[in-house]
């Protein structure tokens, strides 16, 4: 699945543990990316 490609590196991202609103907002980026893309 390539979106595991871009979900993983999101976990990994300092100070995204604490901060839910920025989790939401990047996943949202990364789901309409991979719409674009495919």
């Amino acid at each position: 699945m390539p979106i595991d490609d871009r979900v993983h590196p999101r976990a990994a991202l300092p100070g995204s543990g604490n901060n839910k609103t920025a989790r939401t907002a990047l996943w949202f980026y990364i789901a309409v990316e991979a719409s674009r893309h495919y």
